[in-house]
């Protein structure tokens, strides 16, 4: 069962990007950026509770916190195709990231 939790990044990251660019096309960064920390909030407070009394409790809040993923890194590669140069997207877009 956990070794599936780390391939449900790779089929939720899709859906969750689709919705994610439209959230930020239509309402901007900001609402983008707060979506993706409640759903990383909610998600982690699921795990934590879940450590030791239900595995599938656990993995529904890991499944949770990976549709936040989605919403958090977008709006950086976004800002950085704006802001940014081509010489200094690459740069921007990672630094962005990690942070």
């Amino acid at each position: 069962m956990i070794n599936i939790a780390k391939y449900a990044d790779l089929v939720l990251y899709l859906p969750a990007n689709f919705f994610s660019v439209w959230i930020i096309d239509k309402y901007g960064l900001r609402l983008c950026i707060s979506i993706g920390s409640i759903i990383m909030l909610i998600g982690s407070v699921m795990r934590f509770i879940s450590v030791s009394s239900n595995l599938y409790f656990w993995y529904f809040g890991h499944i949770i916190c990976l549709l936040s993923g989605a919403f958090l890194k977008n709006p950086c590669t976004k800002l950085a195709s704006n802001w940014f140069g081509d010489k200094e997207r690459a740069f921007a877009t990672s630094v962005g990231i990690v942070s």
